[in-house]
């Protein structure tokens, strides 16, 4: 896999983005997309190109590369993201809730689960939520204190 599918898959969740929402502002198809961010597929000049302006970036960042002070382009040392938890400033609720479940949320995970949280309707979230709560409180946790 290369350093771009790590970057732009990155770049588009930072900004919130599905692959169909981001798709038609790059004008490219969102399967190319998902090919891009699995590494089935190596981005062409166009799509750098899409990439480097959408995001304001540079064609060398998205493919892992940065300037030094002779004006040489090296490739970036692979670098570590901070766990999502670490990123924001949270409510007391959601340190709570990262501490009780910190084990069972990896970064791949967050992401899966952020995505598939985005793609559902009102009635389906409510649901869920309600389904998870349900578990929780059969395995004895009191979850009440969550739900006011």
């Amino acid at each position: 896999m290369s350093v771009f599918t790590h970057i732009c898959k990155d770049l588009r969740c930072e900004k919130g983005l599905t692959q169909q929402q981001l798709a038609p502002l790059l004008g490219i198809s969102a399967s190319a997309i998902g090919m891009l961010e699995k590494g089935y597929r190596e981005p062409t000049g166009t799509t750098l190109l899409a990439y480097a302006n959408y995001f304001g970036v540079s064609i060398d960042y998205l493919m892992g590369r940065e300037q030094d002070d002779n004006g040489y382009y090296q490739n970036l040392p692979e670098k570590k993201k901070a766990p999502i938890a670490e990123r924001t400033q949270l409510s007391e609720i959601q340190e709570n809730f990262i501490s009780e479940f910190k084990e069972f949320f990896s970064e791949k995970t967050f992401w899966k689960y952020a995505q598939l949280y985005q793609a559902m309707d009102r009635d389906t979230r409510i649901f869920a939520l309600g389904y998870l709560c349900s578990y929780l409180k059969n395995v004895g946790m009191n979850v009440d204190a969550f739900l006011k």
